[in-house]
């Protein structure tokens, strides 16, 4: 019988008569916007990450040495004397949390062969995704002299100054940095420069010479904090784009690859990477991050906590995660930022 053609849709008992593929217990995760999440994916990795116990968090810190040492000569005499060379850091913790609930008859009416999803999932992970974006928001953040319950981000530990050197000192609204002043004791500084375009006399060399003077190598071994030379490079989409497109001037050898060198820029034999968070900056800076010395501190048993199902009404119940942590840089003089 000729008519006009028609989609199974538009037939009234197929559409009663047949369920649409859903793909069961899977879906398309479209909720979140930053392209990755750099505390969860490389912050919180195992060497990376502490765990310790007590009020707050403090490490020693030997802001000089003595006068002991001299030129002698023969029946010389000496005198003996001790000089107090050591300060404490110290950061005090940050908590935060999340939860999921629901309804006691909810995995009832979420069971058997009417359920296309797990429900319960589908919660917890909408609450663990919401930590996730909690710790990189304020990851890349300079957290309110005024707020002491804001942990302590990267623009409290690495400060901008448009003079070369280690001018990094403190934070808008501090007086000081963990307790140490910046002052009285200049080598608690980042490294800092302010450029003007990308390229190799401006931005490049200026990033070679940070890393260079950050590459601090004591004289006497001792038994650091330190775990290593650990870099990473973090800059704005836009830098990492001209970045690509000064290599692509260098080396003409592209083939047929118009874009050979995206995603292949290296500082240092080390990637320059982007991080979303700093396309909100509009002084488009560069953060050189040892994570040798720079990472994030738990505190023991409190990495997502989990509580027993909390009641809210006789039918409701909500499960808590805590954390309590803080990020913490035990020499600041490894890290440096560059900005335009």
């Amino acid at each position: 019988m000729a008519g006009t053609p028609l989609r199974p849709d538009q037939i009234d008992d197929m559409v009663i008569a047949t369920l649409p593929e859903l793909g069961h217990f899977k879906w398309t995760d479209i909720s979140f916007t930053l392209r990755e999440h750099i505390v969860a994916d490389r912050l919180m990795k195992k060497n990376r990450v502490s765990f310790s116990s007590g009020e707050a968090i403090e490490w020693n810190v030997k802001v000089n040495n003595g006068q002991q040492a001299k030129v002698s000569g023969l029946f010389d005499t000496d005198d003996v004397n001790v000089d107090n060379v050591l300060k404490k850091a110290r950061a005090t913790w940050s908590f935060a949390n999340t939860h999921w609930a629901y309804d006691n008859r909810e995995p009832a009416f979420n069971s058997g062969k009417s359920q296309v999803l797990d429900l319960m999932k589908v919660r917890k992970s909408e609450a663990m995704q919401s930590i996730v974006e909690l710790f990189e928001k304020h990851f890349w953040q300079a957290p309110s002299a005024t707020k002491e319950l804001e942990p302590l981000g990267l623009q409290y530990w690495v400060v901008k100054n448009a003079t070369e050197g280690f001018n990094g000192g403190t934070p808008a609204g501090f007086s000081n940095v963990a307790g140490l002043n910046t002052t009285t004791y200049d080598q608690w500084r980042n490294w800092t420069a302010q450029y003007a375009a990308v390229g190799k006399t401006d931005l490049i060399r200026k990033a070679r010479k940070a890393h260079h003077y950050c590459g601090y190598k004591p004289p006497v071994k001792g038994n650091p904090y330190e775990t290593g030379m650990d870099y990473t490079n973090f800059v704005a989409y836009q830098t990492l784009q001209e970045l690509e497109e000064y290599l692509q001037t260098e080396n003409e050898n592209l083939g047929k690859d118009i874009a050979a060198y995206d995603g292949g820029v290296m500082f240092k034999r080390v990637p320059v990477e982007h991080a979303a968070k700093l396309d909100e900056d509009t002084s488009l800076p560069w953060y050189g991050i040892n994570w040798g010395v720079f990472g994030m501190n738990f505190m023991t048993g409190q990495f997502a906590k989990e509580s027993k199902p909390v009641e809210g009404s006789h039918n409701t119940r909500a499960i808590f995660y805590d954390w309590t942590y803080q990020y913490i840089c035990r020499d600041r003089r490894r890290q440096f930022v560059l900005y335009k």
